[in-house]
Formats: C-alpha cells, sequence, structure tokens
C-alpha cells in the first residue's frame, strides 16, 4: 500500500506543479460530459423517432461519439506527456500528433475486452461468466500501461501491450489498486445519478459534478500512473 500512496502523492504533486494539465482536462472534460449527455439525454430521444428518422439520427449521434472519443485519446496523451516531461504546452501537442495513431490502435485494440465482455455476457451462464470476468480482469489490468509505453517509450501498438505486460510482472496488486482508486468516484457518481434520475434538479447537478470531478481526476490518473509506470519500469531494470 506504501508504493500507492507514493504514486497518488507523486501524482498530485506533479498535477499542482504542471498547471499545462488542467488547461488539457478543461477540454477533454467538457468531451467527456458532452458523450455522456448524448447518450443519457439525446440518444434516447432520437431512438422514439418514426424508423427511418431514428436510423439516420441515431447513426449520426454515434459517429458524434466516436469522433469525441478518438479526441480525447488525444488529450489523455498530451496529459500523460506532460506527466511524464516539464515540456511546453506546444511540445506536447506536437509530439502527441505523431503518436495519434498508435495511441487509436492501441485504444481500439484494448476496448475489444470490452466488447468480448458484452458478448460473454449474452452467451455464457452466470458462473462461466463470472469466470471470465475475473480472467478478463487480470488482462485488462495487465495491459492498462499500453499508451504509457507508447508516449514514454515510444513503442508501437502490439509493443505496448507487450511492454505493459512485462513491467506490471510482480506489480498486478498494485496496479489494479490504482485502478479501482480512480474508477472508483466516477462509479460513485453514475450510480447515484441512476438511483436519483426522477429528481430533475439532481439531473442538472450530476452533469456539473460528472465535470468537476473528471477535470480533477484525469490528470491525476496521468500523473499517478506515469510515476507508477517508471517506478516498475525500474524494478523491472534492476
Amino acid at each position: 500500500m506504501t508504493n500507492i500512496f507514493n504514486f497518488l502523492k507523486n501524482g498530485y504533486f506533479t498535477l499542482i506543479k504542471r498547471k499545462e494539465l488542467f488547461s488539457v482536462s478543461i477540454i477533454n472534460s467538457f468531451l467527456i460530459v458532452s458523450m455522456n449527455y448524448c447518450l443519457q439525454r439525446v440518444l434516447p430521444f432520437i431512438v422514439s423517432f418514426p424508423s427511418m428518422f431514428g436510423y439516420v439520427y441515431t447513426l449520426l449521434l454515434l459517429i458524434l461519439l466516436g469522433i469525441s472519443y478518438i479526441i480525447s485519446i488525444f488529450f489523455v496523451g498530451v496529459m500523460i506527456h506532460i506527466s511524464n516531461k516539464k515540456v511546453s504546452l506546444s511540445s506536447s501537442f506536437e509530439f502527441v500528433e505523431t503518436k495519434f495513431g498508435t495511441l487509436v490502435l492501441g485504444n481500439l485494440l484494448y476496448l475489444l475486452f470490452f466488447v468480448l465482455t458484452m458478448l460473454s455476457y449474452i452467451v455464457l451462464e452466470k458462473i462461466e461468466f463470472f469466470i471470465f470476468l475475473i480472467i478478463e480482469t487480470f488482462f485488462v489490468t495487465k495491459l492498462i500501461f499500453f499508451p504509457y509505453a507508447i508516449i514514454i517509450e515510444n513503442k508501437k501498438a502490439s509493443e505496448s501491450f507487450k511492454r505493459s505486460y512485462e513491467i506490471t510482472e510482480n506489480h498486478w496488486w498494485d496496479t489494479f489498486a490504482l485502478i479501482l482508486i480512480f474508477i472508483a468516484v466516477p462509479f460513485f457518481i453514475s450510480s447515484a445519478y441512476t438511483y436519483f434520475s426522477g429528481i430533475y434538479s439532481l439531473d442538472e447537478i450530476y452533469f456539473a459534478i460528472l465535470f468537476l470531478s473528471n477535470l480533477f481526476l484525469i490528470p491525476w490518473q496521468a500523473a499517478s500512473f506515469v510515476n507508477a509506470y517508471k517506478s516498475f519500469r525500474n524494478v523491472k531494470k534492476i
């Protein structure tokens, strides 16, 4: 647990020192809130349209969400780069532009895990699905550092997964704990929204809280994971 607290502490100090992280996070948080708003408010509305209009508008909305997700990948890459090196915002943008295709490919490959989860939920029995989730959680945790390998060590998409798997050797529980910490708050907010969704005023507050939480948590996560990545890498070199 000492390692985890150190990663969080050092990540927080990086966040405070490098104000550029908040500049990038403002735009990224706006994208995330916009995507959530579209999924929870706009999508149910357009699905109720007559068949032809409903299909067309749903397709357009999904394309827009996909573009927003890809743009968000870019901004997260910038936050990782700023957390890794004390550089100007323009330099980070220029560097991540050269890695953008690799980051997008890596994220799409990583998303296959969640596609498999949805498919397995449909085709597997409860016990089989539970076993599948345990196995998948192991690999999702082992491969979580792939974008950090791309940005910090200039790895290609396929190499980044291998590198993430290597450096998390003997550090699986630390990595899993970090993941839990940074998904706990968004999960709590989403659960609260679902529970109180009938109260209109709370619906509006939800999006404000979601924006503020992502504004702080995502750059802190990037900085903490950069610190953890470097620590695990140095241990492997010894």
